[in-house]
């Protein structure tokens, strides 16, 4: 049985699933673990049912209910996170735009295009979830600004330190 760490979840373990994605050499690469069709189908709808559906997750893989929970604490509670609340709830709809792209039955032929475009996609997701933790720890703390060292990632995998800042939320 696997053991989970750290880097596998948050914006690392999204910059390692799009390490996967696009890995088509090792056994580790989505392209070597799903090459069976049945297993593909099933990992990719389960992907979809965990990011918008009514089981495990809810739509937008429930950045929307985030969203409006930090929109009520900023009306009630007096909190700055009215942008906070905005970015969440354009993540819901990046999220659902990600989920609705996924083709549980897509032919052998086109995994590799559609892992792929997974991939490109997961990418922007990574930065913008990173940017909201980093926006929502500001309003938090009462200071919008960004503090030295805790810029969004501008490469395409964020290392280590550029997410310890994230990881005191």
């Amino acid at each position: 049985m696997a053991t989970a760490k750290a880097g596998d979840f948050g914006v690392s373990g999204m910059n390692l699933w799009v390490e996967r994605l696009r890995d088509t050499r090792t056994k580790k690469g989505w392209a070597t673990l799903f090459a069976d069709d049945h297993r593909r189908r099933q990992a990719l709808t389960q992907v979809q049912e965990f990011l918008a559906g009514d089981e495990w997750s809810g739509s937008g893989a429930l950045r929307p209910l985030y969203a409006d929970f930090l929109g009520e604490a900023a009306t009630g509670c007096g909190l700055p996170c009215e942008d906070v609340a905005r970015k969440y709830q354009a993540l819901g709809v990046a999220w659902d735009s990600f989920a609705d792209s996924i083709d549980p039955n897509c032919r052998s032929e086109s995994v590799r295009e559609l892992f792929g475009s997974m991939a490109s996609q997961l990418e922007y997701l990574a930065t913008d979830e990173f940017a909201a933790a980093v926006l929502l720890r500001g309003a938090a703390e009462g200071t919008l600004p960004v503090r030295r060292g805790d810029q969004e990632p501008s490469s395409r995998h964020a290392n280590e330190g550029d997410q310890s800042a994230v990881g005191r939320l």
